[in-house]
């Protein structure tokens, strides 16, 4: 799941998965506005056929942030 959400970042951000690491800052480093996070997120609970809290989804400042929430998300359904 990691690399999928790596690569779906990278897609919204138009770099390669390869650049990104897993410190950068969605807004400062990656250039991310709500609406790219807005997309990412509905693309992403398509993905894991999961809500995700958008509060939560709204807080992660970095891209182990997103991964993170993802992976609790997972574990507790």
């Amino acid at each position: 799941m990691k690399d999928t959400i790596i690569q779906m970042i990278a897609e919204q951000a138009n770099c390669t998965s390869a650049s990104l690491q897993l410190d950068n800052t969605l807004e400062e480093d990656l250039g991310l506005d709500e609406v790219d996070m807005t997309e990412m997120l509905m693309t992403l609970e398509d993905e894991i056929e999961q809500a995700i809290d958008d509060a939560q989804w709204f807080d992660c400042e970095t891209v182990q942030d997103i991964i993170d929430l993802v992976g609790s998300q997972l574990a507790t359904h």
